[in-house]
């Protein structure tokens, strides 16, 4: 690993992998895990020569690979900003040629997903005669690569300006006062506006093409895994909020409040958080699932969300608890598989309220921000 490399691979990659490793986990499933295994290469040669034939859907699955593009540079902005990695505008010391060919090597990296995809979409094109669509699909990809490099290089040679994302959500934020939950989304809001938008527009892309092929008698197991997914997806955001916690708001430990005082906000604000799904599984509803189910579907995620909220008691700094979280993910899978959906949804928030009980008062606001306690 090139020395010039392996700051960037330390800064940037190895975090944006772990960060987002909720969004690649939902990915997976909504790809490989909602589909027999029998029918796992039809299905996704099917999508593909869909795709191929198909101008309006090739257009959709390129918007979302320009948003999963607009999140790497968003994170990547984000965390130039930050000020421990400041040093990393020290490469705007570098020639251009230089920047280029060293960010060529950090993008390739952060956006293999897309272009290992299209690789395998545009050989099957070629096998099947779409030449028009292949090469459509590879330039948009390039494209993209190439606006990522130049964004990034911008940034670096430009850290004091102000982006146009930056000015647009200050504005879409007005300062007012606002109950405990809305500012703990205010607050996801400004920590990452572009991330808020782009991981919603994942899920709620997902949950529409789940909730389109469904049937009337799809397996009530098809929405929970997917809700799964969608939890799984916002556990950075969890973190970030326990972090904002134990940071700005750690002098609520002084107030005479409940463990059920305390947990409400938490609660209010998950449900928050999840409503533009929930309201995209209405559109199934009567048609492909029942009033009961959609309930089902809400409560099972907001149960998972909360579980994951609490497992921040357990393991305190990101680099615990994301393992944490995908274990979680895993076991809950598996009991999803197993028809213990009922039984989780109960079982969840009696964890989550008996740990925050025990644990509210033991963590250490030093851990979760990262500072030596010693």
């Amino acid at each position: 690993m090139s020395p010039l490399y392996l700051p960037w691979f330390k800064v940037i990659v190895l975090p944006f992998y772990q960060r987002h490793a909720g969004l690649f986990l939902f990915g997976f499933v909504l790809l490989f895990g909602l589909v027999e295994s029998s029918q796992l290469l039809h299905f996704h040669l099917a999508l593909m020569t869909g795709m191929l034939t198909s101008w309006v859907m090739l257009s959709l699955v390129t918007a979302s690979w320009a948003v999963y593009t607009l999140k790497v540079i968003h994170f990547i902005h984000k965390e130039l900003q930050l000020r421990p990695n400041q040093f990393m505008l020290l490469y705007q010391l570098l020639t251009q040629s230089e920047q280029r060919k060293l960010l060529w090597k950090v993008v390739l990296v952060l956006l293999e997903p897309v272009w290992a995809y299209v690789v395998i979409l545009m050989a099957v094109g070629i096998y099947f005669e779409q030449y028009l669509a292949s090469l459509f699909a590879g330039s948009a990809v390039i494209l993209l690569m190439i606006a990522t490099v130049e964004a990034v290089r911008h940034r670096i040679n430009h850290p004091e300006q102000v982006t146009f994302g930056n000015r647009l959500f200050s504005l879409l934020t007005p300062t007012f006062h606002r109950p405990l939950p809305l500012i703990f989304w205010t607050q996801s809001w400004r920590h990452q506006p572009w991330g808020v938008i782009l991981t919603k527009l994942f899920n709620l892309f997902a949950i529409y093409l789940v909730s389109s092929n469904m049937d009337d008698h799809a397996d009530f197991r098809v929405g929970a895994l997917t809700c799964l997914a969608v939890a799984v997806a916002h556990s950075s955001w969890i973190f970030e909020m326990r972090r904002f916690e134990e940071q700005q708001l750690v002098f609520l430990r002084n107030f005479p409040w409940s463990t059920w005082q305390r947990l409400a906000p938490i609660i209010t604000w998950t449900c928050l958080m999840i409503l533009p799904e929930a309201l995209l599984w209405l559109r199934a509803l009567d048609d492909k699932i029942t009033l009961f189910q959609w309930l089902a579907l809400y409560g099972w995620t907001v149960a998972v969300m909360l579980f994951f909220h609490s497992l921040s008691f357990l393991r305190p700094t990101m680099e615990s608890y994301l393992p944490a979280t995908l274990g979680a993910f895993l076991v809950l899978f598996i009991l999803v598989l197993f028809k213990a959906v009922p039984l989780l949804v109960v079982l969840l928030p009696v964890w989550t309220l008996v740990l925050w009980h025990r644990r509210y008062y033991q963590t250490d606001p030093a851990v979760m921000l990262g500072r030596s306690t010693r």
